[in-house]
């Protein structure tokens, strides 16, 4: 039947915005309920009779072929989810002393089909009262990110001895997913106007991330002499002169060290006591051949056009001299870029980050057979991973490649590399050839770390912050 009356209770079905109406069938004794498009399906509403409530509702469909999405209310009040159980849909811990309504929120061509609905009354005479509430199983341990999920049970106590599983009508509060450290829950629940809370402690952990350490050379700031002037980048460098001649040539737009009977000395000087490497771009003067010139102590022969001259410390220094070395024979200076050295663990960063889901997505780690070939027609584990790799970028591939941190996964990318005929190119990409160099790209600084230089956090945060300097030198 569609509606029907009983001692204690009555119910009806409504058709709402579904195309059919509610229909029973006699032949396999099932209330059928239809779907709309809007979710406002075949609905129907129960209502106890005077004096008493509806405490739980049980509803068994015919199977699970039939058992969509349901939405109910009790007392005529905001809708909530049913979740079913394989063919059951059971709605406990409720106080319906009005009505409770349930329909089919489904929005395609799936029926209700339902074979019972097992109704928990109670007198309202004899009504019970929520004593209190109390939690188990629940999980404790969540990481920085995570979704929070309960996971356990919330039981309902109530003042006539009985308990109820109430989780799913229990909210939660009081937890922060994004912020590491203990936290404190807080439970609810409400039973016929009276609520009653109880707490519990999860753990949120920071993320647990890979040791990675780049380091490098880091640019601390340049001194330019072809415009005439002295143009200092920051200002934790200073220069000064000393040993005779040494100042601006303006007719070579550069610094000129030493004269045609004396020597010259020019000092770069940092606050910051972090030089590691200086570059000097020089070359002789005029026709002085066969000149050379030291960088703190280091010696330099020139040649007649302007080159690269460097001199790197494994401690740092606070200061370097550089000076011409025979009475006669000068020396010009165009620029001098000054560099300290820096190292840090950026295994947080979101490119390590990026590194790790594509280890975890691609690298099969913990797959064993057939070891470093993948060239089976099973898995396909190494066409998947080169698509990977090549879609990381510069920098991330850099790492994979050239830093110690991810020595292990590179071996196996690189075997599987090798063995299917693969090279890498200059962009650090995967591609067609004979034979797979597996050298890194990026030069080594020493036999466990490839260098990669980073931006440099010592006396210049960003361009927009430079300080220059100008010191017009007498000419």
């Amino acid at each position: 039947s569609t509606s029907g009356s009983f001692t204690n209770f009555s119910f009806s079905t409504s058709k709402n915005s579904s195309n059919n109406d509610p229909a029973y069938n006699s032949n396999s004794y099932e209330l059928r309920m239809y779907y709309a498009s809007n979710g406002d399906g075949n609905s129907l509403t129960i209502t106890p009779a005077s004096n008493y409530s509806i405490t739980g509702v049980v509803i068994t469909a015919s199977s699970t072929s039939y058992t969509p999405s349901v939405k109910y209310n009790v007392n005529n009040g905001s809708d909530q989810d049913g979740t079913w159980n394989s063919t059951k849909m059971s709605i406990l811990g409720i106080n319906a002393n009005t009505s409770f309504t349930f329909r089919n929120a489904h929005t395609s061509s799936t029926q209700l089909r339902i074979k019972s609905i097992d109704l928990t009354l109670a007198s309202s005479s004899q009504s019970k009262t929520l004593s209190s509430i109390s939690t188990s199983g629940q999980k404790t341990s969540f990481t920085v990110g995570d979704t929070f999920s309960f996971g356990g049970t919330v039981t309902a106590h109530f003042s006539d001895s009985s308990t109820s599983n109430v989780t799913s009508s229990a909210t939660f509060s009081g937890y922060n997913m994004n912020s590491a450290g203990n936290q404190t829950v807080t439970v609810s629940y409400t039973y016929s106007g009276t609520t009653k809370t109880t707490t519990y402690s999860i753990t949120v952990s920071s993320p647990s991330y890979r040791t990675v350490i780049e380091e490098g050379y880091s640019t601390i700031g340049t001194i330019n002499y072809t415009n005439d002037e002295e143009e200092i980048s920051v200002n934790t460098l200073t220069t000064s002169s000393s040993g005779g001649y040494s100042d601006l040539d303006t007719d070579y737009h550069a610094w000129r060290l030493g004269s045609g009977s004396k020597k010259g000395t020019l000092t770069v000087n940092s606050s910051s006591s972090n030089i590691r490497k200086i570059v000097v771009n020089a070359k002789y003067y005029n026709n002085d051949a066969g000149t050379t010139f030291t960088i703190g102590g280091t010696s330099n022969s020139l040649t007649n056009s302007y080159s690269d001259y460097t001199k790197e410390y494994t401690t740092a220094t606070n200061s370097v001299a550089i000076s011409s070395v025979t009475n006669g024979k000068r020396v010009l200076i165009a620029t001098i870029t000054v560099y300290s050295y820096s190292s840090q663990n950026i295994g947080n960063t979101e490119d390590c980050i990026g590194l790790e889901s594509f280890i975890n997505n691609y690298m099969h780690m913990d797959y064993t057979q057939n070891l470093g070939y993948c060239k089976d027609n099973t898995h396909h584990y190494y066409s998947t991973a080169k698509s990977a790799f090549n879609a990381l970028n510069s920098h991330q591939r850099s790492l994979f490649v050239g830093n110690s941190a991810y020595a292990t996964e590179w071996e196996r990318l690189s075997a599987w590399a090798s063995a299917n005929g693969e090279t890498i190119n200059a962009n650090i990409q995967l591609v067609q050839g004979n034979n797979l160099s597996i050298s890194p790209v990026i030069p080594e600084k020493n036999a466990t770390i490839i260098m990669i230089v980073i931006v440099s956090l010592i006396g210049l945060s960003s361009i927009g912050t430079c300080l220059y300097i100008r010191r017009k030198r007498a000419q």
